[in-house]
């Protein structure tokens, strides 16, 4: 129960918010600087109830890897990876520590490669975007 709860939380907590920071900076998305705003403030909100969690644990349910934290993992990894910078990973050290946990075990590594963490958050940039846009979807991608 404890990790359909997680799944469910980090689901729409955390990854829908990041996507919605994230996507329009790659160009999958129309990009307006309010929503950026408003996704990036509900991140903060959904990571913060995070690392509260994390803070006495090593893992999101029990001691050991479960599909809760396999998930999560997932769902932070665009943030690891292309939005999180040193500073912005200072405010949310126990979900870094337990990121940096989960995507080094052996199987998530299999997996998601080596991922180096995030030197440089992101922004928009519409030539980027564009770019971006065309590599996810290819030549004749429909505007965002």
């Amino acid at each position: 129960m404890q990790v359909d709860a997680w799944i469910d939380y980090t689901t729409g907590e955390v990854d829908a918010p990041l996507l919605s920071w994230f996507l329009p900076l790659a160009g999958i998305w129309p990009h307006s600087a309010e929503k950026e705003a408003a996704a990036k403030e509900a991140l903060k909100k959904g990571l913060a109830v995070l690392d509260a969690h994390l803070a006495t644990r090593t893992f999101l349910v029990g001691d050991a890897v479960t599909l809760a934290d396999i998930v999560a993992a997932c769902n932070v990894f665009l943030g690891y990876t292309k939005l999180f910078d040193a500073t912005y990973r200072k405010s949310v050290p126990h979900v870094t520590r337990w990121y940096e946990t989960v995507s080094n075990q052996p199987h998530a590594k299999a997996v998601l490669g080596d991922a180096p963490l995030c030197a440089k958050t992101m922004t928009f940039d519409p030539a980027t975007a564009a770019a971006a846009k065309e590599a996810l979807l290819g030549k004749g991608a429909p505007a965002a």
